[in-house]
């Protein structure tokens, strides 16, 4: 057994069980676990030190977990932390705590682990196995409460449509398929009986793409069905409206639902996808219980609504109170700063803002959310001439830009920002790697992002954008995650090179005076030449560059000055319910070559240490990363000593 097993510390004189361990060891590899834990335990009995009293727990901890006693194990192993922490104690630990199921005490003892030796691989390995026996186990639980679900329906629902239930649950939400003659009739007729209830409704449209039922890869073509966007407004905190998604493909069959809305109902079920937010068995059953047609048009809406009035559950309260938290903020900047920039908070009230968003027809078609002198002139001109190419720019392949905002919406925009920051309340980081910033939905522009979205990004990326191999990401949008970052030399003074968690990233410069901090283009994730070097693009105020998420890029450091950029993640199910969003998790290509070093990333890569030096803010980050992943290095690879 290796020295580094039994705590890594500095040896000290030998006794007499040096020789008993050495036995336990020889025993343990014959695999005669009694035998080594008797002498193991006699070994523990006359070390003459904590060192070598240690060495034997460590040994006792990992025989035990190898017998199945896990509760032995674990013991042993905190008797070797008492004697004195260390990442190899910890680490047995862990896998005792892991074997046990306590995920959460395992995590913190491995974490610390890793902490304490950076370089201890089997920390990490075990780290590695705790988070898939947690997903085996949030799996399997998922399961549970699905099959009980399931059972609950097959109480007021036939057999055949309960199974039919399900399959809208598990398939994709644009899943292609054959839609019922005069479908688009009823819906309309359905559509105007309820129109005067709910805050927008919209008339039914085919699904922009699809996943073909053969091999479920996403396409603009194939067998679309029809889906409608309705806004419901419920009980506070629900009072300015939830937008949802219904895909219908005949009359009497159930509809996939999804929350399209930022935030909590209990519509979506706790477990569901942060994406996809669709609705989960509860709310099925739920529409069950309440009419003996439940998944016609009328019913729906009716059961959206029901889920969004206060029933005195604790499920409801408990999702409303998650809720309420999100909307804290919101309410507070809109109600108690009255001194907005843009007219959206001060012309028009929240409810109206997102039946608005999600219900006009087309660009400037009134009432108007996103007017014409919020856009650039030559965007404007390429929207009404129905030629929107002609305003974009590649600036290299798959990379393109244009002016999005008009100087005047730009400047109002960055003074909105600026205004909210004055308030003093509370914003989240953007995302995982900007520590400067706010979330754009999060203070009440969400509205503008969904028409934004609709009208203008998503027929941008339709058209720079088109299909590959391994299908479309463009297909179509229905979500947004917007958020402003800003880059200072005191502050975040760049961004390492990643990809994003968007299908399509527009990035759109704000302001202000800046120098530096050029935005670093590399290759598709997974593609032998990810890390070679396309294209550096220097942010210009009121323009927008547009990309892929999954291709690598970053921030040069910025030399002097203050940029901040409006960020737009958009996602799409369609692509990203398909095999072709993860392909390259499953065929990374050997890299041709060494990385252009302005492509190699400390937070993602196992050789960045022999391209630039580990400075002190990111010493820590060393031996923590994945890429190139095992089998895809090129040759020559040598991963950071």
């Amino acid at each position: 057994m290796m020295d580094w097993f039994r705590g890594g510390a500095k040896a000290d004189e030998s006794d007499a069980s040096d020789d008993l361990l050495k036995q336990g060891d020889k025993e343990r590899d014959a695999g005669d676990l009694t035998a080594a834990l008797h002498f193991y335990g006699k070994a523990l009995a006359v070390a003459g030190s904590p060192d070598k009293r240690k060495a034997a727990l460590l040994a006792q901890s990992r025989t035990y977990v190898l017998n199945g006693d896990l509760t032995e194990a674990e013991e042993a192993a905190t008797r070797a932390l008492d004697l004195g922490v260390c990442a190899p104690s910890l680490v047995r630990r862990g896998c005792a705590r892991r074997k046990l199921g306590h995920f959460g005490a395992a995590y913190e003892d491995l974490r610390r682990a890793a902490q304490l030796d950076p370089q201890n691989r089997e920390a990490r390995d075990e780290i590695r196995r705790l988070h898939a026996a947690a997903q085996r186990r949030q799996k399997f639980e998922a399961e549970a409460q699905r099959d009980a679900e399931a059972e609950q329906l097959r109480a007021s629902l036939p057999g055949d449509l309960v199974d039919a239930v399900i399959a809208s649950c598990r398939e994709p939400f644009y899943a292609e398929a054959s839609v019922a003659p005069g479908l688009g009739y009823e819906l309309n007729a359905a559509i105007a009986r309820v129109q005067g209830s709910v805050l927008a409704i919209t008339p039914p449209r085919r699904c922009p793409g699809v996943n073909l039922s053969t091999t479920g890869k996403a396409v603009r073509d194939g067998k679309a069905p029809f889906y409608v966007d309705v806004v419901v407004r419920g009980d506070r905190p629900y009072e300015a409206g939830v937008w949802f998604r219904l895909v219908y493909a005949s009359r009497e069959g159930p509809p996939r639902i999804r929350q399209a809305s930022l935030g909590r109902t209990i519509v979506v079920d706790d477990d569901a996808d942060h994406h996809g937010r669709r609705a989960g068995l509860q709310f099925y059953a739920l529409l069950a219980s309440r009419s003996d047609e439940p998944f016609g048009l009328e019913a729906v809406v009716e059961g959206l609504r029901a889920a969004l009035e206060d029933d005195g559950s604790d499920r409801w309260r408990h999702a409303a109170s998650d809720h309420s938290r999100r909307r804290r903020v919101i309410d507070a900047y809109r109600n108690e700063w009255p001194a907005h920039k843009i007219g959206l908070f001060g012309d028009i009230d929240e409810a109206s803002a997102l039946a608005t968003a999600v219900s006009t027809p087309g660009p400037f078609a009134p009432p108007v959310l996103l007017p014409k002198s919020a856009l650039a002139p030559r965007l404007v001109e390429a929207i009404e001439a129905g030629d929107l190419r002609r305003c974009v720019e590649e600036v290299c392949e798959g990379v393109y830009a244009f002016d999005l905002f008009s100087a005047e919406f730009t400047t109002a925009l960055l003074a909105e920002v600026d205004y909210f920051y004055a308030s003093k309340l509370p914003a989240a980081r953007p995302n995982s790697m900007n520590n400067y910033g706010i979330i754009v939905n999060d203070i009440g522009l969400e509205p503008l992002m969904v028409a934004l979205q609709r009208l203008v990004l998503l027929p941008l990326a339709r058209e720079l954008f088109s299909s590959s191999d391994r299908g479309d990401p463009a297909t179509g949008f229905d979500s947004t995650h917007a958020f402003v970052v800003k880059y200072r030399a005191d502050e975040d003074s760049h961004l390492d090179v990643h990809t994003d968690d968007s299908d399509v990233t527009f990035n759109v410069c704000l302001g202000r005076d800046f120098e530096g901090c050029g935005l670093v283009f590399c290759g598709m994730i997974g593609a032998a030449d990810h890390r070679c070097h396309k294209h550096t693009y220097h942010h210009r105020v009121g323009a927008c560059v547009v990309h892929l998420g999954a291709r690598r890029h970053g921030a040069d450091h910025i030399t002097s000055g203050e940029r901040l950029n409006l960020v737009i993640w958009n996602h799409g199910l369609a692509w990203r319910e398909s095999e072709g969003a993860m392909a390259h998790q499953m065929a990374y290509e050997k890299e041709g070559g060494p990385p252009d070093p302005r492509c190699v990333s400390y937070t993602h890569d196992r050789d960045y240490g022999s391209f630039k030096p580990y400075t002190a803010g990111i010493v820590d980050f060393k031996h923590r990363g994945w890429c190139p992943p095992q089998g895809a290095e090129y040759n020559g690879f040598r991963a950071d000593e």
